[in-house]
């Protein structure tokens, strides 16, 4: 009878042992996917991060292809006009910080050169002292 007793002891400590091994694995195995999960989800991120940031800097690059982003910038660093076009230079208050009066002027004859571009010392000339 005494060693049925050790008998049914012994084979429940080893099988607490057994079962602690197999938490103990189980756990390990929660943990390490839980690690690669969050792993997962921040690359996912900075992929959709770096997704957002290509599709931001191919647009700019379509926008500075254009021939809309073309004459906008020939208009305002080269002082460029279509043949069409009015040059309307706008009078700024300086009291009151703010856009208060336009009126157009018109261009003479005599200030466009041959290609139809007006001239940048006349303009500037007029543009200060008339």
């Amino acid at each position: 009878m005494m060693k049925k007793k050790w008998g049914i002891g012994v084979v429940i400590i080893l099988g607490c042992i057994v079962f602690g091994w197999v938490t103990t694995i189980a756990w390990k195995h929660v943990e390490r996917n839980r690690v690669i999960q969050k792993e997962i989800a921040l690359l996912q991120t900075e992929a959709d991060r770096i997704r957002l940031e290509n599709e931001t800097l191919s647009e700019k690059i379509r926008y500075f292809d254009s021939e809309e982003f073309r004459e906008q910038e020939a208009k305002e660093k080269l002082g460029l006009k279509k043949e069409e076009e009015t040059v309307v230079a706008i009078k700024q208050f300086a009291e009151e910080g703010i856009i208060d009066k336009r009126e157009t002027i018109p261009i003479p004859h005599e200030d466009v050169d041959e290609a139809g571009i007006f001239s940048h010392p006349l303009k500037w000339w007029k543009m200060f002292f008339q």
